[in-house]
């Protein structure tokens, strides 16, 4: 999978007492192998006021170490929603260091083996992930399309048999 960053080097900052706090919590989940509850907790970081200035600590370091092990375990069975989150978390944290490039492309990876089960939701929040950090990774935005024009097609059927539906009640 092939990764190029569109965009400059972020910013940095000072940790802020929310973000060690998130941090820690999500680093004990990774250590539990919880790897969904510590997706949970960086997403809900991301969201916080002042959360990209978590992203130089140390602390995300070791999270995204203990991440990057987790995500390159031979049996790793993560979910569409899971990477999604994660994609997402990461773009709302502006993370591109090295460590957090290596991991965004397992998670590109990973995704385009399982785009088929990839709910609407999880395809924006991966899509969101990557795009806010301008990073370009043409055959998972490629599978994405196909799967997107895919599950639109399946949409329209359905509809149309709703549709068909509704007009037999009226007769």
């Amino acid at each position: 999978v092939s990764v190029t960053n569109a965009s400059g080097p972020p910013p940095t900052g000072a940790i802020s007492d929310v973000g060690v706090k998130e941090l820690a919590e999500a680093a004990k989940h990774l250590v539990a192998h919880d790897f969904e509850s510590a997706v949970k907790v960086i997403l809900k970081l991301s969201k916080a006021e002042h959360a990209r200035s978590a992203r130089n600590s140390p602390k995300m370091k070791e999270v995204l170490s203990q991440l990057y092990g987790q995500m390159y375990a031979d049996n790793v069975q993560i979910w569409p929603r899971e990477l999604a989150d994660l994609a997402l978390a990461m773009g709302e944290l502006q993370l591109q260091d090295p460590l957090a490039i290596e991991l965004l492309k397992r998670i590109a990876e990973l995704a385009e083996r399982q785009v088929d089960i990839f709910m609407p939701h999880d395809i924006a929040g991966i899509v969101r992930g990557f795009a806010s950090l301008g990073l370009r990774t043409e055959s998972l935005m490629s599978v994405i399309a196909a799967e997107v024009v895919r599950k639109i097609d399946g949409f329209d059927l359905a509809l149309s048999k709703f549709s068909n539906s509704l007009q037999h009640l009226r007769c």
